[in-house]
């Protein structure tokens, strides 16, 4: 009997260990990609600044041809020309993605360079 128990309490003991470095390990890579997280939404916002040339973002949206919305039951945004809600150019994960592809479009355009071919949408 004391021989059982001294092999359970190693068990035991090998398996918290465990337990306690599979913890630390989930807790490193969750610091890690959030840390990757911050790095890409700070490129994201220094690009969409670099855009606007000096404007707010509130005037480019309110000049360019395009709008976005949050649709009931998606995890994202919609991208439309103003006027078209039903009919979707684009899918952005973030309001801030939506804001950079609506201004690259607004650019795009004011640069009288095409969109892209007909009928191309990167809506799901």
């Amino acid at each position: 009997m004391a021989d059982f128990l001294k092999e359970f309490g190693l068990i035991l003991g090998a398996t918290l260990v465990a337990m306690v470095l599979f913890l630390v390990a989930t807790a490193i890579l969750g610091v890690f990609e959030r840390r990757k997280q911050l790095k890409a939404r700070r490129r994201k916002s220094q690009e969409l600044n670099r855009m606007l040339d000096g404007r707010s973002l509130e005037e480019a949206l309110e000049a360019s041809d395009y709008d976005f919305a949050h649709f009931q039951g998606e995890d994202g945004y919609r991208i439309f020309k103003k006027g078209t809600e039903r009919e979707c150019l684009e899918f952005a994960n973030s309001a801030l993605d939506a804001h950079l592809r609506i201004v690259e479009r607004a650019r795009r355009e004011g640069n009288r360079t095409p969109p892209g071919p007909a009928g191309e949408t990167r809506c799901h």
